[in-house]
């Protein structure tokens, strides 16, 4: 997502933060379906997701545009 919205809105790197921060739309413009095609791989295995969640995070990033958080 940020690579897209960098790419597409022309900003620095640096700005990202505070530009997707002041305009959430941008980050729920994104289209993120090929992401969560990765969740339907045979050989992935995840644990402790319930039921339904993997598909609500598309919903979720369009209506909030709503950036991950990364520890």
């Amino acid at each position: 997502m940020k690579a897209e919205v960098i790419i597409s809105e022309n900003i620095r790197v640096g700005d990202f933060t505070k530009v997707a921060k002041s305009n959430p739309e941008l980050i729920a413009s994104v289209d993120i379906s090929p992401v969560l095609k990765l969740f339907d791989l045979p050989n992935l295995y995840i644990l402790e997701v319930p039921p339904g969640a993997i598909s609500d995070i598309q919903g979720i990033h369009s209506r909030y545009g709503l950036l991950w958080h990364q520890q």
